[in-house]
C-alpha cells in the first residue's frame, strides 16, 4: 500500500464513557447512548500488479445501555475499485441485544441474541448473501473478571469459506445450513 488513512469518531449522546467499554448493562445502570463511525481508505502499491486498486471501508454504529438492557446495531460496508476492472462492494449489518438479570451474591445471567447479514458481492462467491443467528447467555460470576458464555450460531445459508473464529466451516457445493454450539470461560 502506498497510502492508507483510517479514522473513527465516537459521540456520547448521554451516559459516561466507561459504559462504552463493553456490550452489557448492569442492573441499576443509568442510560447511555453512543453513536460512532469509522472510515478507512487505501491505494495499491506502486509497481505492483494491483497498483491501481483502491479500497474504502466504513462503519456506522450505535449502542444503548440502560438498567440491564443493551442493544447494539452496526452497518459495515466496503467499496473496492480493482485494477482488473472488477468492483466488489460487500456490506453487512449486525444487531445484538441482551438483558442482564441479577442473581444472588453479585452474580448475573445475561441472555442475548444476535443477527448478522452479509452481502458478499463477490464474483467468486457461490452464495452472495449470508444470514447468521446467534442465541446464547453470559453467566457473570464476578463481572467481566470471571464469566461463562454459551451460545449457538445457526448459518441459514451455504458458507463458501470457513469462519473458524465463529466455529463454522466451509460448506460443500451441495451443503447448506449449519449449527455450531460454542462455550467459553473467561478469567
Amino acid at each position: 500500500t502506498d497510502f492508507a488513512l483510517s479514522g473513527r469518531v465516537a459521540v456520547m449522546i448521554m451516559g459516561e464513557w466507561k459504559q462504552m467499554k463493553d456490550f452489557t448493562s448492569w442492573s441499576g445502570e443509568e442510560m447511555a447512548v453512543f453513536i460512532g463511525g469509522g472510515l478507512h481508505y487505501q491505494t495499491g502499491e506502486t509497481g505492483s500488479i494491483s497498483a491501481d486498486d483502491s479500497i474504502v471501508v466504513w462503519t456506522v454504529d450505535g449502542s444503548v445501555e440502560v438498567d440491564g438492557l443493551n442493544l447494539y446495531v452496526a452497518y459495515v460496508g466496503a467499496s473496492t475499485d480493482l485494477d482488473s476492472g472488477t468492483d466488489v462492494d460487500p456490506w453487512g449489518i449486525v444487531v445484538q441485544g441482551g438483558y442482564n438479570i441479577p442473581l444472588s451474591n453479585g452474580e448475573s445471567v445475561e441472555p442475548f441474541v444476535r443477527w448478522e447479514h452479509l452481502d458478499v458481492d463477490s464474483p467468486s462467491s457461490t452464495d452472495d448473501e449470508i444470514d447468521l443467528l446467534t442465541i446464547g447467555a453470559n453467566y457473570y460470576l464476578n463481572g467481566h473478571n470471571a464469566k461463562f458464555t454459551i451460545d449457538g450460531v445457526f448459518a441459514f445459508d451455504s458458507l463458501g469459506s470457513s469462519a473458524s473464529a465463529l466455529g463454522l466451516l466451509a460448506d460443500s457445493s451441495t451443503g447448506d445450513d449449519q449449527f455450531a454450539l460454542r462455550a467459553q470461560f473467561q478469567l
